[in-house]
């Protein structure tokens, strides 16, 4: 650069500095959707597993709905009180513990992933 005059080192030393500040905008740019990819993912990864340890929970509250209908199927074809029926089969407590659960269930039933992003998610170095 010594046999450049100084307009001609000005002119090389923007070049490289806007050279350098496209390729910053770029590696900045990459970064965020990287970030964003990560938190979606995480965000993803965490209703797959909230999802699959509810399954049980969803089953038993399912097969106790199966009971109930059968139940009061019964009441019904039979003419019995269906409380009656109702509590002999399944057991009236059994219904009023499994209400908090579905009705857990039923709130939770469809998160926003925008939500469980930001949730789930620390900022980290990013690497390069």
């Amino acid at each position: 650069m010594a046999d450049f005059n100084a307009k001609r080192r000005r002119a090389t030393i923007v070049a490289q500095l806007i050279s350098l500040g496209e390729r910053l905008t770029d590696k900045a740019i990459t970064m965020f959707n990287k970030l964003i990819g990560r938190l979606f993912a995480r965000a993803n990864m965490r209703r797959k597993q909230k999802y699959a340890d509810t399954r049980q929970e969803t089953t038993k509250a399912l097969r106790l709905f199966r009971d109930t209908l059968r139940a009061l199927v019964i009441a019904n074809d039979t003419g019995w009180n269906a409380i009656d029926v109702l509590d002999d089969k399944i057991g009236w407590h059994r219904l009023l513990e499994a209400k908090p659960e579905v009705e857990a269930m039923v709130q939770d039933a469809d998160p926003d992933p925008l939500l469980l992003a930001g949730f789930c998610c620390s900022f980290e170095a990013f690497p390069a």
